[in-house]
């Protein structure tokens, strides 16, 4: 924000409050998001385990390159020297694709997988909640949450689950986190657990947007946080009794959203 790299950022989205731009923003969203789950949905059942990973890859690989050049570009120009280190970004850019293409095909060690995805996971949603409006924001996570709902327990996420466990069998790594293959990089070691890199960056548009909107607010940030905190708290408890994959977008986005309307709502 305070560089003003954004004003320069064509965004498909409108930024303003209102039903008009609420409705086009979910639309945009939606055109963008139902064709990659209908192919993904696609491959893995036709089990094209080799597309499907290097498709993963690709989209990770791109998205890491994008949010470091955004950032690091941002940087530069606060730090007023863009003119004479601009050429960081393009280095910098292709460390981070290369490092995902790593991070992707090797099994490299936890911390370190889970350190360098979950700060990409929050860099991404920490961008997009600057990119809409608070309450797209909100109608987002919990249309994305309905959609995690039978994505898991009945849609594609189930399928690319179980063919997930068909590739790597029912083994652990380290300290009983499950192992991956095609998820990889799109899944976050955590825990003992793997959550959804998808997740953490609704996470953090969430606690981001809750920060910057309507006004800057720390205790509003913490207060949502905290919401988020607890949903995955008891997803994980959920999920530490029933042995299966869990959803991991309801609980914490419905006590944080609603956690968030309360504190606009008290003025906080």
């Amino acid at each position: 924000m305070k560089s003003g790299i954004l004003r320069e950022i064509e965004s498909p989205f409108v930024k303003e409050e209102g039903v008009t731009p609420l409705i086009h923003n979910l639309m945009t969203f939606g055109t963008m998001f139902v064709p990659v789950v209908v192919l993904v949905y696609l491959l893995v059942r036709k089990r094209k385990i080799l597309v499907i990973k290097l498709i993963f890859t690709f989209s990770l690989a791109f998205t890491f390159a994008m949010i470091t050049d955004l950032y690091l570009e941002a940087l530069l120009v606060v730090l007023n020297v863009y003119e004479k280190l601009y050429y960081l970004s393009f280095i910098f850019s292709t460390i981070a694709a290369l490092q995902a293409i790593y991070i992707a095909f090797k099994e490299v060690p936890e911390f370190y997988e889970a350190s360098i995805c979950f700060t990409f996971g929050v860099a991404v949603g920490t961008f997009f909640a600057n990119l809409l409006p608070l309450w797209s924001i909100i109608a987002l996570s919990l249309l994305i949450s309905l959609y995690d709902l039978y994505a898991v327990f009945y849609g594609p996420l189930k399928r690319l689950i179980e063919l997930e466990k068909e590739i790597v069998g029912h083994g652990t790594s380290g300290v009983g986190t499950p192992k991956a293959f095609l998820l990889r990089g799109m899944t976050i070691p955590l825990f003992g657990f793997r959550v959804g890199l998808g997740d953490i960056v609704f996470y953090s548009m969430i606690i981001a947007s809750a920060y910057m909107n309507p006004k800057p607010s720390i205790i509003r940030s913490f207060i949502t946080t905290t919401g988020v905190a607890l949903g995955a708290y008891i997803t994980l408890k959920i999920l530490t009794k029933k042995g299966k994959a869990m959803p991991a977008m309801p609980i914490p986005s419905l006590i944080s959203v609603s956690l968030l309307v309360i504190s606009i709502a008290l003025g906080l």
